[in-house]
């Protein structure tokens, strides 16, 4: 039995899709891979971890925090299928830079560092599709600059709001807490920003949740500055 058949969510990861079973099973050996187990509140990753490796999680869902000394933000939460240990696979002398905790009992598949770069380098498709992702990475993490850099409480939300929205222009389900947080902004400012939006028809607040009514005119405003 090959690695795709022992663990056939791998096929519905667009990395491993990229490439065939047989180039998987050269690749990984029984020793490349180990399974995990960890109970609610586990850690599964953090800079604390000693071992580099590569994690895809089989079943149940986890949750990424920032890695904070005192206070720390969920990013976001993970499902079955989710990769993480990837990004910086090759910055191997680098604090892994979030905590990862299991928010239901989960198990994880994990690959060995050195086996998971053979995986990379020696199939042109996924290095192709590796490449890619960390491109998307990187101009992700622009988008978050921009986010911090914008002038005004109401810019930071409208760029925030148009990079998390989901189908239909709602945003995630963050408390206006964790929502500050994220944008660096204190509450009496985050509340005035949501106002602003709401009352140039941008956004719509009702029940905690924020949704976008006009996904172009937000963009408009965005680059208001």
């Amino acid at each position: 039995m090959n690695l795709y058949e022992e663990f056939s969510i791998l096929k519905t990861i667009p990395l491993f899709s990229q490439s065939s079973p047989a180039h998987a099973s050269a690749c990984f050996s029984d020793k490349d891979w180990s399974v995990c187990e960890f109970c609610v509140g586990d850690v599964l990753c953090s800079s604390d971890t000693a071992t580099v490796r590569v994690g895809v999680l089989l079943s149940g869902t986890a949750e990424i925090f920032t890695q904070g000394t005192q206070t720390s933000t969920l990013l976001k939460t993970a499902s079955p299928g989710e990769l993480f240990g990837i990004a910086n696979l090759y910055a191997t002398e680098d604090a892994f830079p979030t905590v990862i905790r299991a928010k239901t009992a989960v198990r994880v598949l994990f690959f060995a560092a050195d086996a998971f770069r053979r995986f990379i380098e020696n199939d042109a498709n996924v290095l192709r599709f590796y490449l890619g992702f960390l491109s998307k990475k990187i101009v992700y993490l622009n988008r978050k600059i921009a986010t911090f850099t914008a002038g005004s409480a109401e810019h930071r939300l409208a760029l925030f709001l148009l990079e998390n929205k989901k189908r239909g222009g709602s945003s995630p389900a963050y408390s206006m807490t964790t929502l500050a947080n994220l944008l660096g902004l204190g509450r009496a400012s985050l509340y005035r920003a949501v106002d602003k939006l709401v009352g140039l028809s941008l956004i719509g607040h009702q029940n905690g949740r924020i949704e976008i009514l006009d996904v172009e005119a937000l963009k408009a405003f965005s680059k208001s500055l």
